[in-house]
Protein backbone atom coordinates (compact mmCIF):
# COMPACT_ATOMS: atom_id res chain seq x y z
CA UNK A 1 0.00 0.00 0.00
CA UNK A 2 1.60 3.65 -1.35
CA UNK A 3 1.86 6.22 1.65
CA UNK A 4 -0.25 9.27 0.55
CA UNK A 5 3.15 11.38 0.47
CA UNK A 6 3.69 9.10 -2.95
CA UNK A 7 1.45 10.90 -4.90
CA UNK A 8 1.23 14.47 -3.20
CA UNK A 9 1.18 16.95 -5.77
CA UNK A 10 1.89 20.46 -3.80
CA UNK A 11 4.52 22.86 -4.61
CA UNK A 12 7.17 24.15 -2.15
CA UNK A 13 9.81 25.64 -2.78
CA UNK A 14 11.83 23.57 0.17
CA UNK A 15 10.44 20.29 -1.69
CA UNK A 16 12.05 22.01 -5.31
CA UNK A 17 15.34 21.73 -3.41
CA UNK A 18 14.68 18.89 -1.75
CA UNK A 19 13.52 16.98 -5.10
CA UNK A 20 17.04 18.16 -6.88
CA UNK A 21 19.28 17.36 -4.22
CA UNK A 22 17.86 13.74 -4.13
CA UNK A 23 18.33 14.06 -7.80
CA UNK A 24 22.10 15.12 -7.88
CA UNK A 25 22.52 12.50 -5.03
CA UNK A 26 20.87 9.54 -7.41
CA UNK A 27 23.15 10.68 -9.92
CA UNK A 28 26.56 10.51 -8.36
CA UNK A 29 25.55 7.29 -6.82
CA UNK A 30 24.77 6.05 -10.64
CA UNK A 31 28.36 7.87 -11.38
CA UNK A 32 30.57 5.12 -9.49
CA UNK A 33 29.96 1.48 -9.88
CA UNK A 34 28.53 -0.96 -7.30
CA UNK A 35 26.80 2.08 -5.59
CA UNK A 36 23.27 1.81 -6.54
CA UNK A 37 21.11 4.44 -7.26
CA UNK A 38 17.88 2.95 -6.07
CA UNK A 39 19.87 2.34 -2.58
CA UNK A 40 20.24 6.12 -2.73
CA UNK A 41 17.00 7.22 -3.18
CA UNK A 42 16.04 5.05 -0.66
CA UNK A 43 18.25 6.61 1.60
CA UNK A 44 17.08 10.23 0.98
CA UNK A 45 13.39 9.04 1.18
CA UNK A 46 12.56 9.09 -2.41
CA UNK A 47 12.72 5.84 -3.48
CA UNK A 48 8.98 5.06 -3.39
CA UNK A 49 8.17 7.79 -5.87
CA UNK A 50 10.50 7.53 -8.18
CA UNK A 51 9.28 3.70 -8.35
CA UNK A 52 6.05 4.81 -8.58
CA UNK A 53 6.75 7.29 -11.83
CA UNK A 54 9.41 4.96 -12.88
CA UNK A 55 6.31 2.00 -13.60
CA UNK A 56 4.33 4.68 -14.63
CA UNK A 57 6.89 5.76 -18.01
CA UNK A 58 7.17 2.19 -18.69
CA UNK A 59 3.11 2.33 -19.20
CA UNK A 60 3.64 5.45 -21.23
CA UNK A 61 6.53 3.69 -23.11
CA UNK A 62 3.16 0.59 -23.89
CA UNK A 63 1.06 3.01 -24.63
CA UNK A 64 3.29 4.66 -27.30
CA UNK A 65 3.75 1.54 -28.86
CA UNK A 66 -0.07 0.65 -28.58
CA UNK A 67 -0.64 4.37 -30.18
CA UNK A 68 -3.01 4.33 -27.49
CA UNK A 69 -3.20 8.11 -27.16
CA UNK A 70 -5.98 8.47 -24.92
CA UNK A 71 -3.82 5.63 -22.04
CA UNK A 72 -0.60 8.18 -22.74
CA UNK A 73 -2.51 11.25 -21.50
CA UNK A 74 -4.25 9.51 -18.43
CA UNK A 75 -0.50 8.23 -17.42
CA UNK A 76 1.20 11.96 -18.03
CA UNK A 77 -1.54 13.52 -15.78
CA UNK A 78 -1.18 11.31 -12.90
CA UNK A 79 2.66 12.33 -12.80
CA UNK A 80 3.78 14.72 -10.01
CA UNK A 81 5.80 17.29 -12.08
CA UNK A 82 6.56 19.23 -9.45
CA UNK A 83 8.73 16.02 -7.94
CA UNK A 84 9.97 14.67 -11.41
CA UNK A 85 11.44 17.53 -13.16
CA UNK A 86 13.59 18.80 -10.27
CA UNK A 87 14.63 14.93 -9.45
CA UNK A 88 15.21 14.70 -13.06
CA UNK A 89 17.21 18.23 -13.24
CA UNK A 90 19.06 17.58 -10.95
CA UNK A 91 20.38 14.13 -12.15
CA UNK A 92 20.95 15.47 -15.51
CA UNK A 93 23.05 18.79 -14.19
CA UNK A 94 24.87 16.56 -11.84
CA UNK A 95 25.90 13.76 -14.76
CA UNK A 96 27.34 16.41 -16.93
CA UNK A 97 29.09 18.05 -14.02
CA UNK A 98 30.53 15.40 -12.98
CA UNK A 99 31.51 12.60 -15.88
CA UNK A 100 34.26 15.21 -16.74
CA UNK A 101 35.96 14.50 -13.31
CA UNK A 102 35.06 10.46 -12.64
CA UNK A 103 36.35 10.25 -16.67
CA UNK A 104 39.91 12.18 -15.53
CA UNK A 105 40.13 9.74 -12.16
CA UNK A 106 39.43 6.51 -13.84
CA UNK A 107 41.94 7.41 -16.58
CA UNK A 108 44.74 8.69 -14.12
CA UNK A 109 44.24 5.75 -11.31
CA UNK A 110 42.92 2.46 -13.39
CA UNK A 111 44.05 0.48 -10.71
CA UNK A 112 43.01 2.28 -7.76
CA UNK A 113 39.76 3.11 -9.72
CA UNK A 114 39.21 -1.04 -10.03
CA UNK A 115 40.00 -1.57 -6.59
CA UNK A 116 36.86 0.91 -4.91
CA UNK A 117 34.75 -0.26 -7.50
CA UNK A 118 35.82 -4.00 -6.78
CA UNK A 119 35.29 -3.01 -2.59
CA UNK A 120 31.68 -1.63 -3.55
CA UNK A 121 30.26 -4.37 -5.33
CA UNK A 122 31.59 -6.94 -2.98
CA UNK A 123 29.94 -5.31 -0.40
CA UNK A 124 26.51 -5.05 -2.56
CA UNK A 125 26.44 -8.36 -2.75
CA UNK A 126 24.32 -8.61 0.42
CA UNK A 127 21.89 -6.82 -0.79
CA UNK A 128 19.91 -9.38 -2.56
CA UNK A 129 21.38 -12.03 -0.46
CA UNK A 130 19.92 -10.31 2.28
CA UNK A 131 16.46 -10.07 0.56
CA UNK A 132 16.65 -14.08 -0.01
CA UNK A 133 14.23 -16.15 2.50
CA UNK A 134 16.06 -17.31 5.70
CA UNK A 135 15.24 -20.80 4.89
CA UNK A 136 15.38 -20.80 0.72
CA UNK A 137 19.63 -19.37 1.22
CA UNK A 138 21.15 -22.75 1.24
CA UNK A 139 18.46 -24.48 -0.98
CA UNK A 140 19.46 -26.42 -4.16
CA UNK A 141 17.59 -24.02 -6.91
CA UNK A 142 18.91 -20.98 -5.14
CA UNK A 143 22.46 -22.60 -5.06
CA UNK A 144 22.37 -23.67 -8.56
CA UNK A 145 21.24 -20.54 -10.10
CA UNK A 146 23.65 -18.39 -8.10
CA UNK A 147 26.18 -20.87 -9.12
CA UNK A 148 25.03 -21.02 -13.09
CA UNK A 149 24.70 -17.41 -13.09
CA UNK A 150 27.86 -16.33 -11.72
CA UNK A 151 29.59 -18.47 -14.23
CA UNK A 152 27.77 -17.01 -17.51
CA UNK A 153 28.82 -13.59 -15.39
CA UNK A 154 32.61 -14.50 -14.86
CA UNK A 155 32.86 -16.13 -19.05
CA UNK A 156 31.04 -13.03 -20.49
CA UNK A 157 33.40 -10.42 -18.50
CA UNK A 158 36.70 -12.13 -19.36
CA UNK A 159 37.68 -9.71 -22.07
CA UNK A 160 36.27 -6.29 -19.91
CA UNK A 161 39.84 -5.62 -19.13
CA UNK A 162 39.93 -3.84 -22.20
CA UNK A 163 37.37 -0.99 -22.90
CA UNK A 164 35.31 -0.75 -26.21
CA UNK A 165 37.09 2.63 -27.14
CA UNK A 166 34.34 3.24 -30.12
CA UNK A 167 31.89 1.27 -29.02
CA UNK A 168 28.94 0.61 -32.19
CA UNK A 169 25.62 2.05 -31.57
CA UNK A 170 24.05 -0.96 -31.40
CA UNK A 171 26.41 -2.01 -28.57
CA UNK A 172 25.29 1.27 -27.11
CA UNK A 173 22.04 1.17 -27.10
CA UNK A 174 21.90 -2.99 -25.60
CA UNK A 175 24.33 -1.86 -22.90
CA UNK A 176 21.94 1.05 -22.19
CA UNK A 177 18.85 -1.17 -21.91
CA UNK A 178 20.86 -4.00 -19.73
CA UNK A 179 22.04 -0.58 -17.39
CA UNK A 180 18.86 0.94 -17.28
CA UNK A 181 17.24 -2.24 -15.78
CA UNK A 182 19.19 -1.39 -12.36
CA UNK A 183 16.45 0.82 -11.14
CA UNK A 184 14.49 -1.86 -10.39
CA UNK A 185 17.13 -4.24 -8.60
CA UNK A 186 18.39 -3.96 -4.84
CA UNK A 187 22.05 -3.14 -5.17
CA UNK A 188 22.56 -3.48 -8.57
CA UNK A 189 24.64 -0.09 -10.29
CA UNK A 190 24.01 0.71 -13.71
CA UNK A 191 27.04 1.92 -14.17
CA UNK A 192 28.78 -1.59 -12.95
CA UNK A 193 26.44 -3.35 -15.82
CA UNK A 194 28.13 -0.61 -18.09
CA UNK A 195 31.49 -1.53 -16.64
CA UNK A 196 30.82 -5.18 -17.08
CA UNK A 197 30.08 -4.64 -20.87
CA UNK A 198 33.64 -2.66 -21.61
CA UNK A 199 30.96 0.85 -22.09
CA UNK A 200 31.65 2.47 -18.49
CA UNK A 201 34.39 4.72 -19.66
CA UNK A 202 33.12 5.48 -23.05
CA UNK A 203 30.17 6.88 -21.79
CA UNK A 204 32.01 8.80 -19.26
CA UNK A 205 33.88 10.21 -21.78
CA UNK A 206 30.86 11.15 -24.41
CA UNK A 207 28.96 12.81 -21.64
CA UNK A 208 32.03 14.83 -20.74
CA UNK A 209 32.73 15.33 -24.42
CA UNK A 210 28.77 16.00 -25.08
CA UNK A 211 28.92 13.48 -27.51
CA UNK A 212 25.71 13.97 -28.65
CA UNK A 213 25.30 10.87 -31.52
CA UNK A 214 26.71 8.45 -28.52
CA UNK A 215 24.20 9.92 -26.36
CA UNK A 216 21.20 9.68 -28.54
CA UNK A 217 21.83 6.12 -29.20
CA UNK A 218 22.34 5.09 -25.43
CA UNK A 219 18.90 7.27 -24.44
CA UNK A 220 16.98 4.81 -27.40
CA UNK A 221 18.54 2.10 -25.72
CA UNK A 222 17.56 3.27 -22.13
CA UNK A 223 13.92 3.77 -23.24
CA UNK A 224 13.62 0.62 -24.72
CA UNK A 225 15.24 -1.09 -21.83
CA UNK A 226 12.62 1.12 -19.62
CA UNK A 227 9.73 -0.29 -21.70
CA UNK A 228 10.99 -3.77 -21.56
CA UNK A 229 13.55 -5.23 -19.89
CA UNK A 230 12.50 -3.03 -16.89
CA UNK A 231 9.18 -4.37 -17.02
CA UNK A 232 10.23 -8.12 -17.11
CA UNK A 233 12.34 -7.36 -14.29
CA UNK A 234 9.35 -6.00 -12.50
CA UNK A 235 7.37 -9.10 -13.50
CA UNK A 236 10.18 -11.81 -12.33
CA UNK A 237 10.33 -9.96 -9.05
CA UNK A 238 6.96 -10.73 -8.17
CA UNK A 239 6.50 -13.81 -9.75
CA UNK A 240 9.77 -15.48 -9.25
CA UNK A 241 11.28 -13.01 -6.63
CA UNK A 242 13.47 -15.84 -4.56
CA UNK A 243 15.33 -17.18 -8.00
CA UNK A 244 15.60 -13.74 -9.71
CA UNK A 245 17.30 -12.54 -6.44
CA UNK A 246 19.51 -15.36 -6.63
CA UNK A 247 20.18 -15.12 -10.27
CA UNK A 248 21.04 -11.55 -9.26
CA UNK A 249 23.51 -12.12 -6.43
CA UNK A 250 25.66 -14.65 -8.56
CA UNK A 251 26.18 -12.23 -11.59
CA UNK A 252 27.30 -9.88 -9.48
CA UNK A 253 29.61 -12.02 -8.09
CA UNK A 254 30.68 -13.71 -11.62
CA UNK A 255 30.72 -10.14 -13.02
CA UNK A 256 33.78 -9.04 -9.92
CA UNK A 257 36.20 -10.26 -12.86
CA UNK A 258 35.96 -7.21 -14.50
CA UNK A 259 36.89 -5.45 -11.68
CA UNK A 260 39.87 -6.98 -10.35
CA UNK A 261 42.53 -4.60 -9.83
CA UNK A 262 45.31 -6.57 -10.57
CA UNK A 263 44.65 -7.44 -14.39
CA UNK A 264 47.62 -8.34 -16.34
CA UNK A 265 46.90 -5.52 -18.64
CA UNK A 266 49.08 -2.39 -19.52
CA UNK A 267 45.98 -0.28 -18.48
CA UNK A 268 46.68 -2.00 -14.71
CA UNK A 269 50.37 -1.16 -14.62
CA UNK A 270 50.85 -4.42 -13.79
CA UNK A 271 50.84 -4.07 -9.75
CA UNK A 272 51.44 -7.51 -8.04
CA UNK A 273 49.20 -8.72 -5.50
CA UNK A 274 52.04 -8.53 -2.55
CA UNK A 275 53.82 -5.37 -3.75
CA UNK A 276 54.38 -2.75 -0.58
CA UNK A 277 52.64 0.06 -1.04
CA UNK A 278 51.01 0.31 -3.93
CA UNK A 279 49.28 -3.21 -3.54
CA UNK A 280 48.42 -2.64 0.13
CA UNK A 281 47.05 0.74 -0.92
CA UNK A 282 44.35 -1.21 -3.42
CA UNK A 283 43.76 -3.84 -0.68
CA UNK A 284 42.71 -0.36 1.43
CA UNK A 285 41.09 1.43 -1.28
CA UNK A 286 38.96 -2.24 -1.39
CA UNK A 287 37.98 -2.59 2.26
CA UNK A 288 37.30 1.76 2.58
CA UNK A 289 34.61 1.30 -0.02
CA UNK A 290 33.25 -1.81 0.80
CA UNK A 291 33.22 -0.40 4.39
CA UNK A 292 31.46 2.53 3.02
CA UNK A 293 28.07 0.66 1.16
CA UNK A 294 27.81 -1.46 4.20
CA UNK A 295 27.26 1.56 6.05
CA UNK A 296 24.95 3.11 3.44
CA UNK A 297 23.17 -0.30 2.92
CA UNK A 298 22.88 -0.51 7.15
CA UNK A 299 21.68 2.97 7.16
CA UNK A 300 18.58 1.98 3.92
CA UNK A 301 17.82 -0.53 5.51
CA UNK A 302 16.83 1.18 8.85
CA UNK A 303 15.12 3.28 7.15
CA UNK A 304 13.15 1.03 5.12
CA UNK A 305 12.06 -0.56 8.52
CA UNK A 306 11.08 2.60 10.19
CA UNK A 307 8.44 3.39 7.57
CA UNK A 308 6.95 0.13 7.33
Amino acid sequence: MLHKSATARSFSFTKLITHSAQGAAIALAELVPGVSGGTIALVTGCYEQALIHAHRATSIGAALLKRDRPAVRTQLQRFDWWFVLPLVCGMVVTLLVAAGMMESFVAEHPALSRAIFFGMVLASLTVPFALLPRQARHSWPVLGTTAVAALLAWLATGNTGVTHSSPSWWMLVIGAALAVSALVLPGVSGSFVLLALGLYSPMLTAVAHRNVPRVGWFLLGAIIGLVTIVRLVMWLLTHQRVLTLAAMTGLMAGSLRALWPWQTTPLAGDIPVTEFPASWLLWLAIALSALAVLLVARISTRRQSHES
